[in-house]
């Protein structure tokens, strides 16, 4: 079975017997696994929080970290499980890579807000991450099991621009 892929800002909750897979640079994903009922949610985070100003402009329910906490809350709800089932693992916000090879971090970096929004949000739930792969210079190619729960991350190195 050929894993799924989730697009920046999709989400999906349910049993996935196929699994899923994605591509994260400075995004961000959080996984979770029920072992017993093999229930997988997993994100393609963009942004850390939604905007003040956003208005009516709908998103996906993955792009915003603030949302999708919620909604993996309920979520859990709807399939009358807690927070506790799950095991929950967290990956991406790797910094900008620069077409010199050079990588870019400022306290402004995307990859760096969403990472330190999640840990803090998580921290306020209660969620306890049993795996984080975060930071670095390097995007990360990010596949899980639909049967077992097992994530496989792989690093995509960084392309150089030859001399002409």
């Amino acid at each position: 079975m050929t894993p799924r892929y989730i697009n920046p800002g999709e989400y999906v909750f349910g049993v996935i017997p196929e699994g899923v897979r994605t591509l994260l640079g400075s995004c961000a994903s959080i996984v979770l696994w029920h072992p017993e009922r093999r229930i997988l949610g997993f994100c393609h985070i963009l942004l850390p929080e939604t905007p003040k100003s956003q208005g009516t402009l709908v998103r996906r329910d993955g792009y915003y970290a603030d949302q999708v906490m919620t909604k993996f809350l309920d979520d859990m709800r709807s399939w009358e499980s807690q927070p506790g089932d799950y095991v929950m693992e967290l990956y991406g916000g790797s910094r900008l890579l620069l077409a010199n090879g050079e990588t870019l971090q400022t306290p402004f970096s995307v990859g760096a807000r969403n990472i330190e929004y999640i840990h803090a949000r998580a921290g306020e739930l209660g969620w306890h991450f049993s795996r984080v792969d975060t930071g670095g210079p390097l995007p990360r190619r990010i596949e899980v099991n639909g049967m077992t729960g097992k994530v496989t991350v792989q690093f995509v190195p960084a392309r150089r621009k030859e001399a002409l």
